[in-house]
């Protein structure tokens, strides 16, 4: 577990500098959501959908404006390299996007693709300092 820990650090650290989202995977999905001081909003999505594409700047836009904030991450997860990730996570439709606290889901977001939309979803679902 410890050794899982360290690998999200880092991975963070890394996604804080790039400006972009923590990329998930099967193996380190659980871990991350399940961080009960985090709150973690993670974009399913599909390299070739065209409205993944479009969200993706302002996505990566997102996780720069919280690297800092150790009580959010902004991920992502493809679901076209991890199939089974987001069967488990019943994700129908592309992108998909859904707040996690403590290992649960905290809900989805089906509001406006602005930044400033999404900034205020993730506030709300923020987990208190």
């Amino acid at each position: 577990m410890m050794l899982l820990r360290t690998v999200l650090v880092m991975a963070l650290a890394v996604a804080g500098v790039s400006g972009e989202a923590v990329s998930l995977t099967a193996d380190s999905f659980a871990g991350s959501v399940g961080e009960k001081d985090t709150a973690v909003f993670v974009k399913f999505f599909a390299p070739w959908c065209g409205h993944c594409k479009k969200l993706a700047p302002t996505w990566d836009e997102l996780a720069t404006t919280y690297a800092a904030d150790d009580s959010v991450v902004v991920a992502k997860v493809d679901c076209t390299q991890e199939k089974a990730l987001c069967q488990e996570q019943e994700i129908k439709s592309y992108p998909t996007l859904i707040a996690f606290k403590g290992g649960s889901k905290a809900g989805a977001y089906r509001g406006d693709r602005s930044l400033e939309a999404l900034k205020s979803f993730v506030n709300t679902n923020k987990v208190a300092a």
